[in-house]
């Protein structure tokens, strides 16, 4: 998880959550409890693509919530793991954190 430090606390603008797959849940299925949690996921406005994330193929899709922060989602689930990586930049994080999103998800490894 990556915080930025806020006048009334912080605030979450990045997050990994990588757990055993011990559902044996599919990547659509981990897609629809998302879009349950968060309905501001709308797939048939901003459909999903396939993206490489440390060599896995990722569903990923990107949005704004409520015209204030853009969104960004990845999803994966094998046999094995389930991965959720989330991005959450609000108007003026959308200037300064890009880049380092953008690096911080090119490099991982798994």
């Amino acid at each position: 998880m990556l915080l930025k430090k806020e006048y009334n606390g912080s605030s979450e603008i990045f997050q990994i959550i990588r757990t055993p797959n011990t559902g044996k849940i599919s990547t659509d299925e981990l897609i629809k409890i998302s879009m349950q949690m968060n309905r501001m996921i709308d797939l048939q406005k901003y459909p999903l693509r396939e993206v490489m994330v440390g060599g896995k193929a990722f569903k990923y899709t990107e949005h704004f919530f409520m015209d204030q922060m853009f969104q960004q989602h990845f999803w994966y689930a094998d046999g094995a793991e389930v991965i959720y990586i989330g991005v959450y930049l609000m108007r003026e994080d959308r200037i300064r954190y890009p880049d380092i999103i953008k690096q911080v998800i090119e490099g991982i490894k798994w």
